[in-house]
């Protein structure tokens, strides 16, 4: 059928094309360019309500498809149903400004729709992304150079690049700012990559920030990794004085009459949230055997001396044949280096 389609298209054949490809959605409901290719030809041939009616099916599945919008635009407006038409012509998102006015001619009043459609896209500028360059973000576009911009797709592309940031690991990504300078049809699209402007630690009444800090890779003024963020909460919980550990990420909101941001400025808070352990022990113990009889013996420690993530105990032992005391002190690191 689809070859069947094509051959009559070439023919000028356009109403046994539009019986082909009526087919080829039948047996293929699921193919978004088939839909599109069948409401073009039931435009063309005049064949309105068919038209209509595939493409508000087309529309269950592809909610977002403009080309569909239009057709559809376009049959409801030669049906007189101009309302519903000028709700579709602003879904497809390629005019600036949709409008209705009653017009009178010989024949009386008419309704006549004035379409006002989007600028011509020449060019786009990036600003703010240092993660990735301009040609990898242009390659997440699909909006064509040349051709007027559709909101749809324009929404679609921005929503690619931010997912793009997204899968590496850059969480806060975001779309700060879309402008659109006429001079030279160019899209300026200014990026905010989550750099970050604060890092608070909550809940540790003892354990010092210096030790906590050197567990967690991410510093003020880099950009927030979701990736790295995750590692760092690892070694902050493997330290062994937390009970809890846990993360927020907030945005540092901005005065709308503040001056306009820019580039790499930093806006992330990250507060890492903490629940302390006891950090004082004390342990006692027995033993009874023919060879040294009884012993008994007694530590006492701290586990987080000057919370600095050191220990330091006191053990004693007495019993019939050993007695003695000792003092130990372990450090695992100094300063941010390992021992």
């Amino acid at each position: 059928h689809y070859l069947r389609a094509l051959r009559a298209e070439t023919a000028n054949d356009f109403d046994e094309a539009a019986k082909q490809f009526a087919e080829v959605v039948k047996h293929d409901p699921k193919t978004e360019k088939f839909y599109s290719r069948l409401a073009g030809l039931y435009l063309r041939t005049g064949q309105f309500d068919k038209g209509i009616k595939i493409c508000e099916v087309a529309l269950g599945l592809f909610p977002e498809n403009a080309g569909i919008h239009r057709y559809q635009a376009d049959m409801l407006a030669a049906v007189d149903r101009n309302e519903a038409a000028l709700e579709d012509y602003y879904r497809s998102g390629d005019y600036v400004e949709v409008r209705a006015k009653w017009l009178d001619d010989s024949t009386g009043k008419s309704l006549h729709i004035e379409l006002t459609p989007n600028p011509v896209l020449h060019a786009v500028s990036f600003s703010g992304n240092t993660v990735f360059g301009d040609s990898t973000l242009l390659s997440r576009m699909r909006s064509p150079h040349g051709q007027p911009i559709n909101h749809q797709r324009s929404r679609e592309d921005l929503e690619a690049i931010i997912e793009l940031y997204r899968s590496a690991g850059y969480a806060l990504a975001e779309i700060r700012r879309v402008t659109f300078e006429a001079k030279g049809d160019t899209l300026n699209i200014d990026i905010d990559e989550g750099y970050i402007a604060e890092i608070k630690i909550e809940g540790a009444q003892r354990t010092r920030p210096l030790v906590i800090l050197r567990e967690y890779p991410l510093k003020v003024g880099d950009i927030f990794d979701s990736n790295r963020s995750s590692r760092g909460m690892q070694n902050i919980h493997s330290l062994g004085f937390f009970d809890r550990v846990a993360l927020n990420v907030t945005r540092r909101l901005r005065d709308p009459q503040s001056a306009a941001p820019r580039p790499g400025e930093a806006t992330a808070i990250v507060r890492i949230k903490l629940q302390e352990k006891p950090f004082l022990l004390a342990r006692i113990g027995a033993r009874y055997d023919r060879e040294r009889f009884g012993r008994m013996w007694l530590e006492i420690g701290d586990e987080n001396v000057l919370g600095l993530a050191s220990n330091l105990f006191l053990q004693g032992a007495v019993g019939a044949r050993d007695n003695g005391a000792a003092l130990n002190r372990r450090v695992d690191r100094l300063f941010k280096t390992y021992l």
